[in-house]
């Protein structure tokens, strides 16, 4: 009779898990303009691995209208990258990565070109979206691989798409990562497109806390900052990394007074373990990686502890394993511990409490506070276990092996999560 060969129930659950979280991340911003009643606001989720946030505030002169930036900065101060922005006109922009084009024709000038910053000088000199358009005009901008929305107050909008540009109807408008010129490209696949005309449709009068449930709706998991910004007001609502239950209010103006400053806005938030693992992605794939070793590593063992007893009751006795004492307590044990959690920290990471966060339930938070102790005190023991096995010769010398992989990946995860702040 021909043996079965079958995988565990999750296998398949498991595996689709593992190539969605080792899919490259997409960098799918989604921003808005709406206009209603009289009321103008603006939605911006921008997605990306950057784990270092910066809220840039630049007063103005007599020359320049003042502005804020939003974007991310390197912790060794080399770079900073300015993403969007709103000056103190109610004028706001936000850039869109899309993929290359270059146009046939050479005429007009790429961006990389001009002998001045675009957006810089779109916020410092402009006061409305027919100003931005018409400096468009002027230089017959080409871009390749990016495009720029401008809304401004009086809720007019535009999308620059190089030469193309893609009026909005004064209602509303929406910008992901396709050009609208070319909808044919990708824009009727677009979810986050789609979710967003469909809701702000179906808008009455526009408010906060409806432009944020938007933005919540269109986010995903590279979301590391969302704004709404009122651009009559010149109020901006600020979010981190998914959690709208949660927010910054700059009053532009008012920061605007205070001189040229910025603030790091990750530190005014609580902690979020899932925005660490975002930002160390070559982590995060080990992690994913190292729970499909201890899976299959227990579907191995539970095998090998089949096949010993069919042999049992074949010949009536087992072969003779030479395994130091304890040591398949140990290894089930520490395998099957680190398993459970691991998929719990790659499904769910928001109910792992981490150093300065909150705890969630009481009882299922100090389980999984107590768990990574439990693996470290698992894994010190799983050491001496590998350290008798070669000084004694136990086991095959693929088993040993196997045990040491084994010892090396429970440190390594040991030591993420010391610096994910778990331990």
């Amino acid at each position: 009779m021909r043996r079965r060969k079958c995988l565990p129930p999750a296998s398949p659950l498991i595996l689709l898990l593992t190539l969605v979280l080792l899919s490259p991340p997409a960098h799918a911003c989604t921003a808005f303009i709406v206009k209603k009643a009289g009321v103008v606001l603006a939605g911006n989720n921008e997605d990306n691995q950057a784990a270092n946030l910066r809220v840039w505030f630049i007063p103005g002169d007599a020359s320049r209208h003042g502005m804020a930036y939003f974007g991310t900065f390197d912790p060794s101060g080399k770079t900073e990258e300015r993403e969007g922005g709103m000056n103190d006109q109610g004028l706001f922009i936000d850039g869109f990565s899309v993929p290359r084009f270059v146009p046939p024709r050479a005429d007009g000038i790429h961006v990389g070109d001009l002998p001045f910053d675009f957006v810089d000088k779109a916020l410092a000199e402009c006061a409305s979206v027919g100003e931005v358009e018409a400096l468009a005009r002027k230089h017959r901008i080409r871009l390749y691989s990016a495009m720029w929305m401008f809304g401004d107050r009086n809720g007019d909008s535009i999308i620059i798409e190089g030469e193309p540009i893609v009026r909005g109807d004064g209602r509303f408008q929406v910008c992901t990562n396709f050009r609208q010129s070319a909808p044919e490209d990708c824009g009727a696949a677009c979810r986050r497109y789609r979710t967003a005309v469909g809701m702000l449709s179906r808008l009455g009068t526009p408010t906060v806390g409806a432009c944020r449930d938007i933005l919540r709706a269109v986010s995903g998991r590279n979301t590391q900052y969302s704004y709404v910004l009122d651009l009559n007001a010149r109020r901006i609502h600020y979010f981190h990394f998914q959690d709208f239950s949660r927010e910054l209010v700059f009053d532009l103006d008012a920061e605007l007074a205070k001189g040229r400053h910025s603030l790091d806005t990750v530190p005014l938030f609580p902690p979020k373990l899932a925005a660490r693992m975002s930002a160390s992605r070559q982590a995060f794939y080990f992690v994913s990686l190292a729970l499909w070793f201890l899976l299959f590593s227990l579907l191995f063992w539970g095998a090998r502890t089949l096949l010993r007893r069919l042999k049992k009751n074949v010949t009536g006795r087992v072969p003779d394993r030479r395994a130091p004492p304890c040591a398949g307590l140990v290894l089930g044990a520490l395998s099957l511990l680190q398993a459970a959690y691991l998929l719990v920290l790659l499904l769910a990471p928001q109910r792992i409490p981490i150093q300065g966060g909150s705890p969630g339930s009481p009882w299922i938070a100090g389980a999984l506070r107590l768990s990574p102790w439990m693996l470290a005190l698992l894994t010190a023991a799983l050491l001496v276990v590998c350290w008798q096995a070669w000084r004694r010769r136990s086991w095959t010398l693929a088993g040993r092996i196997h045990c040491t992989v084994l010892a090396l990946s429970s440190l390594a995860v040991m030591a993420l999560l010391v610096s994910w702040g778990v331990i």
